[in-house]
């Protein structure tokens, strides 16, 4: 492997896959026996040359292979495992920096509360001060700011089936590309169940707030739509904290308590009637049980 790195920066570059002048003069990178004219590969990441055998190819993929060399990019397995191991670096050097940028967000998110409130209250009770001389919040407003960023990037599922076959993250991202048409990007081991319900619920941590907020918006506007009466009775929610969620539940009692009513709501105000025993200015209600009045005139026969 030192050879052939060796060779690889002293190589000259050159324009072709197989290029003759550089075959004359060069032998194999992996078996160090000289290339035959015509009969050799050369990477296009380190220019280094070899026997189509060396690497796997069998003659007859080398046939069907050499017309079309001049014209695409051919790299060798071991420049293939340099680049995974410099993508895998680059990955993570992006998860870290994802992750310092949403520490900087919640301490961004912090340091407006405290601004605001020193605005609106003044110094309260919740601030604290440190040794040095310095002020802060409290470890409690600490801890709510970050949850309350945490639940913003979680989608609460209901209804989802659970299988032993496919895993959870599998199962969502084919329901949401099937029936959703969206693609969301989540980590497998953020996609968790929780509860006791049957099914449970499916916790699902998105990349970012934008994220989760998008995927809410397609399942609100796309699920019920589909045809399929087992994909309707699946329903996608935000991550409420405990006092939200009551809130949310008084909502949805009140909504389902007026549908169920049909008396509740429906009198009509009439204001200011003249001329039919009513004063102008009085408001009155009108029973909407009430029967109409009779089309004929009492006493008449």
């Amino acid at each position: 492997m030192t050879k052939q790195r060796k060779r690889a920066r002293n190589a000259t570059p050159t324009d072709s896959n197989t290029g003759d002048d550089n075959a004359k003069c060069s032998s194999c990178d992996i078996c160090d026996n000289v290339v035959g004219t015509g009969n050799h590969l050369e990477c296009n990441t380190c220019n280094g040359v070899f026997h189509p055998l060396c690497v796997n190819i069998t003659n007859d993929v080398f046939r069907v292979l050499q017309p079309i060399l001049p014209s695409i990019s051919w790299v060798c397995p071991a420049c293939i495992s340099s680049i995974r191991e410099k993508r895998k670096l680059l990955d993570d050097q992006i998860q870290s920096l994802t992750t310092s940028l949403s520490k900087l967000e919640v301490d961004h998110h912090l340091l407006v509360q405290k601004v605001d409130g020193i605005i609106t209250t003044g110094p309260t009770a919740t601030i604290i001060t440190q040794p040095t001389g310095t002020t802060s919040f409290t470890v409690q407003d600490n801890s709510v700011a970050r949850d309350q960023l945490r639940r913003k990037r979680n989608v609460i599922i209901s209804g989802f089936p659970e299988s032993q076959q496919v895993s959870d993250a599998d199962s969502l991202r084919e329901l949401c590309e099937c029936h959703l048409n969206y693609k969301p990007w989540f980590d497998d081991s953020k996609c968790l169940r929780i509860g006791k319900s049957s099914p449970r619920l499916l916790r699902v941590t998105l990349a970012s707030e934008q994220a989760a907020a998008e995927l809410l918006y397609v399942a609100k506007t796309r699920l019920r739509k589909s045809e399929n009466s087992s994909v309707r009775t699946i329903y996608f929610n935000p991550d409420l904290n405990p006092a939200e969620a009551r809130q949310a539940f008084l909502s949805r009692k009140e909504r389902r308590e007026s549908k169920q009513d049909p008396v509740a709501g429906a009198g009509v105000v009439i204001a200011g009637v003249d001329g039919a025993g009513v004063s102008a200015g009085v408001d009155i209600v009108l029973n909407p049980l009430a029967q109409p009045f009779s089309t004929t005139s009492e006493g008449s026969t």
